[in-house]
């Protein structure tokens, strides 16, 4: 039986019961009854057999990190990068429920975004909007430094014949 023209039966059914309830995996039952393992998933849910987790150890929360407020200072190492020097600003943290049309739309983690007033004609406040400016700078002068480099090794291999 393949798994296109796969039929459940009564037979199937209580097949399919016992070997759940023996602690068979899906992927061990679905060659056994000559379907696929989605098939016996669908099935093990429809007939509202017991779930099971696929750990092998019990389930602990992660508990969240504080967030950090502010913006972190940082140096880059590639040439021709400004070295980016922001001030500490708060955040208000506000949920997506809690935010406004004036609020900053920058992530804060846990499905929260900064909240602090958005400056004119940004998603962000100043502080997050200049954080964004400076991250797509940063960006751009990374791909001209890395083709640079390329053009560079290449002229060496090719003689300069590559322009």
């Amino acid at each position: 039986m393949n798994a296109q023209t796969f039929e459940w039966t009564e037979e199937n059914e209580t097949r399919l019961r016992e070997m759940w309830h023996d602690g068979k995996t899906t992927g061990q039952i679905a060659p056994i009854l000559g379907c696929s393992k989605s098939a016996v998933c669908g099935k093990v849910r429809r007939l509202d057999l017991p779930r099971r987790t696929s750990r092998s150890t019990p389930h602990v929360p992660k508990v969240p990190e504080p967030r950090r407020e502010g913006k972190q200072n940082w140096e880059s190492s590639a040439p021709g990068l400004r070295e980016l020097k922001l001030t500490e600003f708060e955040m208000k943290c506000v949920t997506f429920d809690e935010l406004k049309p004036r609020h900053c739309r920058w992530p804060a983690g846990d499905g929260q975004f900064c909240g602090n007033d958005r400056k004119s004609g940004s998603s962000y406040c100043a502080g997050h909007h200049e954080r964004s400016i400076d991250a797509r700078a940063t960006a751009r002068a990374k791909k001209k430094s890395r083709k640079a480099v390329r053009q560079s090794s290449q002229s060496k291999v090719f003689g300069g014949a590559l322009g």
